[in-house]
């Protein structure tokens, strides 16, 4: 961190003023690092399984617009989704909702969602080329109606699907 306050303090500030900026920029740079590791890491070994975890980056995603509407009450507030919502580690969603009818998928969904603390009743959802994977239509269709279904039993009502992002 010194070497960058030093080289910051070429614009005739002083080192203590430049603590704040170089701190980020040193942990910008550990984040990268470690980002940067987990990739090698993936290449070297493909092996591992692939996927990501949709609940919790929507869980996390969710989160974040409701600091930011505590932050802004006044705030429209839209969670643009881009994804098919399947691709999960292990695809344990599809195989739980395999054989399972519309009724039921809701079901899961409402219980797997919960009673949440937050109002996400302000926000808006748009799951931007679902229709595009190459996930057979009906594995599409449930999981489209469990997203729905959760986003529903969460406050959110109004959820949309788009194949793009014209208009936005």
């Amino acid at each position: 961190m010194i070497k960058i306050v030093g080289m910051l303090g070429r614009q005739q500030l002083l080192p203590d003023a430049l603590k704040f900026p170089a701190g980020i920029i040193c942990q910008d740079a550990k984040q990268t690092a470690i980002s940067l590791k987990r990739l090698q890491d993936f290449v070297a070994n493909p092996g591992i399984e692939m996927g990501s975890d949709v609940k919790g980056a929507v869980e996390a995603s969710l989160r974040n617009l409701a600091t930011a509407k505590a932050e802004n009450p006044s705030a429209r507030l839209t969670l643009v989704i881009a994804s098919d919502l399947v691709d999960e580690v292990s695809l344990t969603l599809p195989r739980r909702l395999k054989g399972i009818d519309s009724n039921g998928v809701c079901e899961m969904a409402v219980q797997d969602a919960g009673n949440v603390a937050n109002d996400y009743s302000s926000v808006n959802v748009v799951i931007v080329g679902a229709r595009n994977s190459k996930v057979n239509v009906k594995t599409l269709d449930q999981v489209q109606a469990y997203w729905t279904c959760y986003l529903n039993q969460i406050g959110i009502t109004n959820v949309t699907e788009q194949s793009d992002l014209s208009g936005f």
